[in-house]
């Protein structure tokens, strides 16, 4: 007994000296443009990156380093024996397949896409052990576990390619390549149709996104079936022009569809464990032209590299260069909008409306603050809809050389499977169903209201995290004053509360803000953001947050309405002079103008993302890319992207202004046409649908003197201009 608890205590010190090593062991990466970066990234896989010790069997996470060695053709012997060793190991005893839940389908994915990137250079014997791995999955089914967009499609990928590549290949059903192709195809084709018109469901999803960038870029390479390859190639552009807005200088500021806990939110070049950060700096790079790199690809953070390489790998399939150039023509502040039509396309191949998710992004120079609202399809089983389980609300994130702890939520309890209703979630992974949110630029308030009968314990709590790290903080006049060194933030809630660490929402390194007393089930809240503007400067921090709340109490009013009905309203006027206008309304309920920003109503933005940089409409065939400051360049969904073009720089509109009025000539009268007018940040302020030039002028009287931005569209054209009032 005694030599089993030395046995023990000798293996527990070891594996804290290898973590600690790990956590010591970081490299940085650079490149100035996409294929450095991506060059950047496989080299150091390949050179300084070690895969997780020689016992690993981790297709998911260690296979990655191997293929990319093989790839790059260094240490091919040792990692070909290694592989063989893995996959030895799996098929050796295949129930450990069947056990390993979803790790399957990323299995079958890392499988088949490392041996179509290294075939050529593999032996008989390796690639006999990758097919027979494969064959080890039943290919005419969905993905494993709960079945999400990205299983469900690294599942058919992984068994249309399988069956692409081996014309005898059988599953472990016995089904023939045929058969593979014949269920997996037309799932494939409706999930790329799904994608482009609804927006993909896991757009902006910090874990997942790359994930789902894996299976499109596969396609893309090295599918063989025209059409399913076209429409790959197209997907893959249309999910890097989406990422444009959400992307400013090294910060990914949008709210994910499925957040997964605290450690997933960290971000900048330091946010070793963020999938989404070093995806977009891959394609779209930062500042610094840098970005750290962890040396261990185990667990489930610090594994960046796993996912990402297959963006990275040299291939047929690059950015298109109109994305590129759009991002790096970014200037601060502006909006950014997106729309998540989330439609499934089943198991039976049918389409499954879920839920609908309005995002808005304020990106500023130095931070970025982002809120949405979510309206489930069926609003009788809104409180158990699994959208809640890794909703995301409020995310505000800043810039910092420090820490990556750079970012600041407001975070409600929910039940980890809503539809079970027993078990707390992870902390800041997801939140309860009760409460909504209201953005306009950088301020946001938020009211929470969850019934007293809502499930059992504690899943009601709200609860505030603030970092220690690389803030100050000083609490006065109700309020938490931070100033973070490039930005400075300000949170109040209407309730009292208090500050401290406590039980079950211990987050580390932070602070914690909860309502006093926790039993508190109705409640509101204000977040106030702003850079370091010439008044606010001072000489350290303490002077610059003492002007922060001089002008903030001086300037800002909050007013509750009804509040002691199920439907409270808060009215807050911000320190700008904005009044955002909030009332409540349960998940169960749809959305019928409860929101208004200076006395006007909101409308819910429909567009799948809209910026000054890329818009595509609900819906559209279309794409549009803003690269130059004369006409974008559009990528339709017929296209063979090499067909990437201007959009009709031929069309004859003219504009002028007078007496009050935008007059718009040249529209053709064939089709109906929408004009647009735009803030240089991207604000959509006027919106007129036209079917002649007769109806064609714009009252443009109340518009403030400045710089706008004019576009005409129709099904034949879109045309884009600036012009002065």
């Amino acid at each position: 007994m005694l030599r089993r608890l030395e046995y023990i205590t000798v293996y527990l010190v070891a594996v804290f000296f290898v973590q600690m090593e790990s956590v010591k062991a970081q490299f940085t990466i650079t490149g100035t443009t996409f294929r450095e970066r991506c060059d950047a990234l496989i080299e150091c896989m390949v050179n300084d990156i070690q895969p997780y010790g020689k016992n690993s069997t981790s297709i998911k996470y260690t296979t990655p380093f191997y293929w990319a060695r093989i790839y790059q053709g260094v240490d091919v012997e040792n990692s070909i024996a290694e592989l063989e060793r893995i996959y030895d190991y799996w098929l050796t005893d295949p129930s450990t397949v069947y056990l390993s839940g979803s790790d399957v389908d990323f299995s079958d994915h890392m499988t088949m896409h490392g041996y179509l990137l290294t075939k050529d250079k593999l032996p008989d014997s390796l690639k006999d052990k990758v097919k027979r791995f494969l064959q080890l999955s039943d290919f005419n089914t969905y993905g494993t576990g709960t079945s999400t967009l990205n299983m469900d499609m690294m599942h058919y990928t992984a068994g249309l390619l399988a069956a692409q590549e081996w014309s005898d290949f059988t599953d472990v059903a016995g089904r023939t390549a045929e058969n593979i192709i014949n269920y997996n195809r037309p799932r494939i084709l409706n999930v790329l149709d799904n994608i482009f018109h609804n927006n993909c469901s896991e757009m902006d999803a910090f874990v997942y996104l790359p994930t789902d960038f894996m299976y499109i870029r596969m396609l893309a390479e090295y599918c063989t079936d025209s059409e399913v390859n076209r429409k790959a190639k197209v997907v893959y552009q249309q999910m890097i022009a989406a990422m444009i807005g959400a992307w400013n200088q090294g910060l990914y500021v949008a709210n994910p569809p499925r957040s997964k806990g605290w450690e997933q939110l960290v971000g900048g070049p330091l946010g070793m464990n963020s999938r989404i950060t070093m995806l977009a700096w891959l394609f779209f790079g930062n500042p610094s032209n840098s970005i750290k790199m962890a040396d261990q690809c185990m667990s489930d953070t610090n594994n960046s590299a796993s996912f990402c390489f297959w963006v990275a790998y040299k291939g047929r399939v690059v950015p298109l260069p109109a994305i590129l150039n759009a991002e790096k023509r970014k200037t601060y502040p502006y909006e950014y909008t997106s729309f998540i039509d989330n439609i499934t396309v089943s198991k039976t191949n049918t389409m499954t409306k879920n839920w609908k998710q309005y995002k808005y992004t304020w990106q500023s120079q130095n931070y970025g603050l982002a809120t949405q609202t979510e309206i489930p399809y069926n609003l009788t089983k809104a409180p158990s809809t699994y959208a809640y389980k890794e909703i995301k609300r409020t995310y505000l994130v800043w810039r910092d050389e420090t820490t990556d702890k750079c970012f600041f939520t407001v975070c409600q309890d929910n039940p980890e499977r809503p539809t079970d209703a027993v078990n707390a979630n992870a902390v800041g992974y997801g939140e309860n169903p009760y409460h909504r949110v209201l953005q306009y630029k950088g301020t946001a308030i938020g009211i929470t209201n969850v019934p007293t009968t809502y499930l059992k314990d504690n899943r009601y709590r709200m609860y505030v995290p603030f970092t220690n790290e690389g803030i100050k903080a000083r609490h006065d006049k109700e309020w938490i004053f931070c100033h973070t060194g490039s930005m400075m933030f300000a949170f109040r809630t209407v309730e009292p509360f208090t500050m401290g660490g406590r039980l079950p929402f211990s987050v580390p390194g932070c602070t914690v803000l909860m309502f006093n007393p926790t039993t508190t089930h109705k409640g509101a809240w204000i977040l106030e953001t702003t850079e370091i503007t010439e008044d606010l400067k001072g000489a350290d921090m303490d002077e610059e947050l003492d002007k922060f709340e001089a002008k903030l109490l001086a300037n800002s009013k909050i007013e509750t309405l009804d509040y002691s009905t199920d439907y409270p309203r808060l009215q807050y006027t911000s320190m700008s002079g904005d009044v955002l206008d909030l009332t409540y309304f349960p998940p169960t309920s749809t959305y019928s103008g409860q929101y208004k920003i200076n006395g006007i109503t909101q409308s819910l933005n429909t567009s799948l993302f809209s910026s000054p940089y890329a818009v595509q409409e609900d819906k559209s065939e279309d794409v549009y890319i803003y690269d130059t400051e004369e006409t974008p360049t559009k990528l339709s969904w017929g296209d063979d992207i090499l067909g990437m073009e201007k959009v009709h720089p031929e069309v004859n509109i003219r504009y002028r202004v007078s007496g009050g009025y935008l007059y718009v000539s040249g529209i053709e009268s064939t089709t109906p046409a929408q004009i647009s007018i735009f803030e240089k940040t991207g604000t959509l302020i006027c919106n007129k649908q036209v079917f002649s030039e007769a109806d064609s002028s714009v009252n443009v009287a109340d518009f403030a003197s400045g710089i706008y931005l004019l576009r005409v569209q129709s099904s034949n054209y879109c045309w884009v201009t600036k012009f002065v009032k």
